[in-house]
């Protein structure tokens, strides 16, 4: 189960931009599987987020290896290595185009136990 995992809609005093946009924070953990490059995001295999907000308005992202862009400012720890197992909080914006990038990540212990079961 995902019992660090949260969902924490944002509001104007978060600092969004007046307009329609609504925004979502969420936290989860995985294991890196790329860091970034001029070629790729920052990567991470992350476990099932049961509580994430699509689009449509369904809930549920099921685990899998996703590129995150990194939030504006936000600067990826230089310890932080392929293979580490990491919790990472990344902010969704929708409003005309989704949206989503990093705010947060920080490196888990080596024994922590991840887990990559599909949502049922």
């Amino acid at each position: 189960m995902l019992a660090g995992c949260k969902d924490r809609a944002a509001s104007a005093d978060d600092g969004l931009a007046a307009g329609n946009v609504e925004a979502h924070d969420y936290t989860t953990r995985g294991i890196v599987t790329a860091l970034p490059s001029s070629l790729i995001d920052f990567s991470v295999q992350h476990e099932a987020i049961p509580e994430f907000k699509n689009p449509d308005g369904s809930l549920g992202m099921n685990t899998m290896q996703m590129e995150f862009p990194l939030g504006e400012g936000f600067v990826l720890d230089s310890s932080i290595a392929v293979g580490d197992k990491v919790e990472l909080t990344f902010r969704v914006e929708y409003g005309n185009a989704p949206r989503y990038y990093v705010t947060q990540v920080s490196e888990l212990p080596e024994t922590t136990v991840l887990d990559f079961s599909p949502l049922e």
